[in-house]
């Protein structure tokens, strides 16, 4: 298992805080697309430009997205900024894509809806114009004659297509190297969702047994537990209701199996917290990445660790190099 940073970064501090994670020993930084503010105001850093950046910063660390909306550019150009981005920093890049945020492509006049047929072939596209050669392509979505691309990537640029849709799961094991599932489920969940894509994977053809997982899962580790709780249920809430227009927040608590209203923190079952988490101490927070690993995660994506120095200190102390 691979362990990264999820990071929620401004613009001003997204290079240090890559610095940092790779100071203390993580293997991948990884960047969320916000086009618009979120709900709470904050800024939030465009991940590419963000990404080559803290490259001229850093030495080793790889970089991911978690994740980009697939409306907002065409399949050449994010081809061409990608393999630049690998090419300049020598490094491991894997894109992680996505149907986008609702609420900020309503916003914007790009929404529409996007099946797996979409994804599928606009990571089709992507991959001839890694292979470097002229790209002539066809499809419903999207037509290329000819076109040579401008810069070729090194070898092993990396896909994931990340949801929790069945559109984007189908997508996943039709043209991605592997799923992303972001944010909040058990390890049970996980595991069961992962084994549809690969079953997906192997009625399309492909063998399900290169298909990575990929969890990007909030932790509370930091205070004593009561704090702990309630920071897990302030993040929780505010990603269930926030990020999309749709009913996001239920279909997670019902997948888990729970019901109810979303209207506060205080209203999610401290138990749908404690099984979707990495929460508590570190043996009961390695318990827990143990239980990850056997579910078939490749690549953690731990998120919400705190920022002081002891926080940060008891995080890593969670995140063991090797054994998983």
């Amino acid at each position: 298992m691979r362990f990264g940073v999820f990071l929620f970064a401004s613009v001003e501090d997204s290079a240090a805080r890559a610095a940092r994670a790779e100071r203390e020993g993580f293997d991948s930084v990884w960047f969320p697309e916000f086009l618009t503010r979120r709900p709470d105001g904050r800024e939030h850093a465009e991940p590419l430009v963000a990404m080559s950046y803290a490259a001229a910063r850093t030495r080793r660390i790889g970089f991911g997205t978690a994740v980009l909306g697939v409306l907002r550019r065409h399949p050449a150009v994010l081809a061409q900024e990608a393999a630049t981005l690998a090419r300049l920093s020598g490094r491991r890049v894997v894109l992680g894509l996505g149907v986008g945020a609702r609420r900020q492509d309503v916003a914007l006049g790009i929404w529409r809806h996007v099946d797996a047929d979409y994804l599928s072939e606009y990571v089709g596209l992507l991959r001839p114009f890694w292979a470097g050669g002229p790209v002539t392509f066809s499809g419903r979505h999207f037509s290329v004659a000819g076109a040579t691309p401008a810069v070729a990537p090194p070898s092993g640029m990396q896909v994931l297509i990340g949801g929790y849709s069945e559109d984007s799961r189908r997508a996943a094991a039709a043209a991605g190297d592997g799923w992303l599932a972001n944010w909040l489920y058990s390890p049970g969940t996980f595991g069961r969702l992962l084994s549809e894509v690969r079953d997906f994977a192997r009625r399309a053809g492909r063998d399900p047994s290169g298909i990575m997982g990929g969890y990007l899962t909030g932790v509370a580790i930091a205070g004593d537990a009561e704090r702990q709780l309630e920071f897990a249920r302030e993040l929780a809430f505010g990603v269930m209701p926030a990020i999309q227009l749709q009913d996001y927040g239920a279909k997670l608590l019902e997948a888990e199996g729970f019901r109810g209203g979303l209207d506060s923190p205080s209203r999610i079952p401290e138990e749908f917290v404690r099984r979707t988490f990495l929460l508590g101490g570190p043996d009961e927070a390695i318990g827990r990445l143990e239980e990850y690993a056997r579910a078939g995660v490749d690549e953690m994506l731990p998120a919400g660790t705190g920022s002081s120095p002891g926080d940060r200190h008891h995080a890593l102390a969670v995140t063991p190099r090797g054994g998983f």
